[in-house]
């Protein structure tokens, strides 16, 4: 009866482990295809249950190859946002895979460039509305300039050409 019982116990034990790492192959597949036609939603979940199932025991695929499906897709995805010049979507998609990999050197570089868009973007639209400016639109300005002194110009001249309009107007 214990014999049987152990039995038993290893069987299932055998099947679960073999359900498991099919699981995690199949949704190793599903994150290859789901990262390269960036569907995010789908590949966050895929990518979340990866995280579950292999926990301690696959490392390596954690900060290896699913890391790098996941940073590139982000990346991918962040670049396509800036395109249609959402900013500050290109750098929500960023940060997301900085969360993943803080060492990407891709996403380390679009970075800056999307803060400093999406700096530029705030300060205009505040400078045409506001009547005062605070220390943090000082800091911004500060680093606009630092990440991206070519957009610091284009910005400057766009800066000021709003704020004389907003003068003229009080």
């Amino acid at each position: 009866n214990t014999q049987l019982l152990a039995t038993r116990t290893s069987i299932f034990d055998v099947k679960e482990r073999q359900e498991r790492e099919e699981r995690i192959e199949s949704n190793k597949e599903a994150l290859v295809s789901l990262t390269a036609s960036n569907e995010i939603i789908n590949a966050q979940n895929v990518w979340a249950q990866l995280n579950t199932d292999l926990g301690e025991d696959e490392v390596d695929y954690i900060e290896g190859e699913g890391a790098d499906l996941m940073t590139a897709m982000y990346a991918s995805v962040a670049e396509e946002r800036a395109k249609a010049e959402d900013y500050s979507a290109a750098l929500s998609f960023v940060n997301a895979g900085l969360e993943i990999n803080s060492f990407d050197g891709t996403l380390e570089e679009l970075q800056p460039l999307y803060q400093t868009e999406v700096y530029i973007n705030e300060l205009l639209n505040s400078f045409s509305t506001v009547n005062t400016l605070d220390a943090d639109v000082r800091n911004k300005v500060r680093e606009i300039e630092d990440y991206s002194p070519t957009r610091f110009t284009s910005f400057s001249r766009d800066a000021e050409k709003l704020l004389l309009d907003r003068i003229n107007e009080l």
